[in-house]
This record gives C-alpha cells, structure tokens and sequence, in this order.
C-alpha cells in the first residue's frame, strides 16, 4: 500500500512535469512549425498520459518503459538538444561571452524574445523530467535495483556539453576547393526589378574583370531568384547546398530578408547591398548602404538648409523606393514642412511633363 502511494505520487510528478513540459515546446515551436506546433503539443501530452494510465492499470513493462522512452525524447530532443544547445548556450555564453572573446566566435543571431525564454525554459523543464523520471524508476523498482545518479554527473556531463559547444561552434578558415572561391549573386533580373537587377550583376561582372593577381580565382555563381520571395528560398538553398557557393552577394532588400536565416544556417558571409537594416547582424550577414531613415534625415536637414518649405514627391512605383518614400515622409512631417503634391509612376515613363507641370500648380 505504502508502495503504491508513493508510485502515485511519483508519477503524478512526473506526469505534471511532462505536461508542463509539452506546452512549452508547444509555444516555443509555433515560430517555427506555426499552427503544427500544436499537433506536437498533443502528442506529447496524450501519448505519455495513455501510457502511465495503461501502465498504472496493468503495470505492464512494455507500458513503463514506453512512457520512459518518451521522457528520454523529451530530455534529449527537446531539453538538450534545443533547449540548452540552441537557447541557453546562445544565450548565456555566446552572446556575451564567447563572441566577445574571439572573432572565431560570431555573435549568435537569436530569434525573438520569447522565442528564447520558452526554449531556456524547455531546459528546466526538462531537468525536472528527469528527476521525476528517476524518483519514478526508484520507486518502481525498489532502491535496491536502482542505480544512484550522483549530482556530480550530471554536472560533468553539462561541463562536457559546453565544452563542445565551445569547440564545434567556432569559426574555422578552410581553404576553397581546387583555388575557386564561388560567389552566389542573388539578385533578380526579370519584372519590375530588372533595372536595378541587371546593373548590379553587371557591377558585379566588372569587379570580377577588374581582378588581377589573386592567389585564390572568384567564380560567380548567378542564382535566378525570380520575383517572388516566397519562391527564392528554394534557389537560394540550392546555390548553398548543390552549388557549394563560399559567399554571397545580394542587391534587393525582399530577397536579402530570405537569405539572411540561410546564410546565417550556411555560416557563410553574406553582403546585401540592401536598405533594411534588419538584415544585417554583424555575424554572417552585412548591409553597407545608409537606411532609409538616415536618408530622410539628411535629405530634410538639406532642404532646411535651403529654405524649402513645400514638397512635391514623384517616385517610381517600386518595392525599394516605397521603404525610403515612407521614410522620408515621416522625416517631412516630423520637420513641418509640407507635401503640396505625391505622384508615382511607372518605370516605363519616360515623359514627365505632365507631372512635373501638376506639381509646380
């Protein structure tokens, strides 16, 4: 009787800290997995509750070590695997420690907040599995059949974990293969983005020409990303995996914003000659033109400087010029100057007397 109780409670523990558990990995995979997550979620749930019931009913060893089974998957899938190796390390030691070290140690690109936090929690949580797990094993079986987990193990084997995340997660130089250092050019060429798309492949060809005496040869390696973002992901991971590309260059914002995770997943450097400052995070990924809201300020500090006080604005209807229209308009207004006319036009005009005329009215 008095066995009995102490299985129920441990169990109860057990089980508790499994649901706990679960729901956090539940959340902290709906960035990922989106409305999968909870798919996920219930089975991590319902699975370990039907087994410690029929276990609780029969006590059934294949029902007893199942639901172990699934609080192994939980401890080292989700607790190790993602929570401590993809949260807390990041987190605590290499965003503020190692990348302050070493330049062999880029600063992690972390995803939102709570994104995190979850996955730290993942961690605990899942240390407290284990602990249920064991005092549930120890009751089951008896003290006698049980082995002792000394503390001291458990922190040798977080010291070993550390160290090799210290060891696998530092940058290492390699020499390219066969001399040929490959460049993704990803950039689209086609739509309303082929004029600045053609110009900066084209720039891209001239530097390449300009080359002269290197000890390694530059390849380009042109990647079509079409004209829908949603669709580059895929050209994109191509030129990575197949192609084999040892750095990339990119001249549109939309696309740069699909290959900053992918670069950043590569380890590889990644330039984007891009306006939206998000893209950039001093690790893989670097923008190196002025933001769109650094050149609203400037622009308007010179029209001050001027003596202008009314604004006319035409700009062509395109993806990029409308991030630096909107900033600029802020910047406008913000000053207390005045937008007397806003046009936009298409980038197959080429007469703008009309406009011009409108505005000037």
């Amino acid at each position: 009787m008095t066995q009995d109780l102490g299985l129920h409670r441990a169990a109860r523990r057990s089980l508790l800290s499994m649901g706990v558990t679960a729901a956090l990995i539940t959340i902290n995979h709906l960035y990922a997995l989106g409305p999968k997550a909870f798919g996920l979620g219930v089975v991590l749930i319902v699975a370990p509750t039907l087994l410690l019931w029929w276990f609780k009913r029969t006590r059934s060893n294949v029902a007893f070590g199942s639901y172990l089974l699934m609080n192994l998957w939980v401890v080292i899938g989700f607790g190790l695997l993602k929570g401590l190796w993809k949260s807390v390390l990041p987190v605590f030691a290499g965003t503020p420690l190692l990348s302050a070290l070493s330049t062999s140690y880029p600063r992690p690109t972390l995803a939102p907040v709570w994104v995190e936090v979850t996955g730290v929690a993942i961690f605990i949580g899942s240390a407290f599995i284990a602990a249920f797990a064991y005092q549930l094993v120890r009751t089951w079986w008896g003290t006698a059949r049980a082995s002792v987990l000394p503390a001291s193990a458990g922190v040798l084997a977080f010291g070993v974990i550390v160290v090799a995340y210290v060891a696998t997660n530092r940058d290492r130089w390699v020499a390219p293969s066969n001399g040929i250092v490959k460049i993704g050019v990803i950039v689209p060429t086609g739509g309303p983005y082929a004029v600045l798309g053609n110009s900066f492949l084209k720039a891209v060809q001239m530097a390449q020409s300009d080359l002269r005496g290197t000890k390694y040869r530059y390849q380009l390696v042109l990647v079509d990303v079409g004209q829908d973002p949603g669709q580059a992901r895929t050209a994109i991971l191509h030129a990575i995996r197949d192609e084999r590309v040892d750095a990339i260059v990119g001249g549109i914002s939309r696309f740069g914003q699909v290959t900053r995770p992918l670069a950043t997943g590569a380890r590889i450097l990644h330039t984007c000659v891009c306006s939206v400052t998000s893209i950039g995070d001093g690790a893989y990924n670097f923008t190196n033109i002025p933001s769109p809201e650094a050149e609203g300020v400037r622009w308007v500090q010179e029209a001050q400087r001027r003596g202008i006080r009314n604004i006319a604005l035409l700009t062509q209807d395109y993806p990029s010029i409308h991030g630096h229209l909107e900033a600029l308009k802020v910047e406008i207004r913000r000053a207390g100057l005045t937008i007397t006319d806003a046009q936009e036009f298409a980038d197959a005009v080429t007469d703008f007397r009309k406009m011009i005329a409108r505005a000037r009215a």
